[in-house]
């Protein structure tokens, strides 16, 4: 680190600068700059939606889909049996 002689004129008053607007931001006469870090808690609820989320599925739809799946496992099972019996009838016949 440099000490207060070695610096140049324009570091020192950037140093100045800077105090200047550190002052101005502490009395509330200034804004923040905008490169001030915002705290996560407040990109929360800036970032936070109300209202209706993305995707997944709604009450109507799991019914509509439950219904479609048991209609069509007793289908399959109705298939599975016809063929059982004529299987059945097959080997009684021989």
């Amino acid at each position: 680190m440099k000490t207060l002689d070695q610096l140049t004129v324009a570091e020192l008053q950037a140093i100045s600068a800077l105090h200047i607007q550190i002052a101005e931001i502490l009395e509330g006469k200034s804004a923040a700059p905008k490169s001030a870090r915002v705290p996560k808690a407040e990109k929360a609820e800036k970032s936070a939606k109300p209202g209706k989320k993305k995707g997944g599925i709604t009450a109507e739809g799991r019914k509509a889909l439950s219904d479609a799946m048991k209609a069509r496992h007793a289908a399959r099972r109705l298939e599975k049996e016809k063929a059982a019996k004529a299987a059945a009838k097959a080997v009684k016949k021989k």
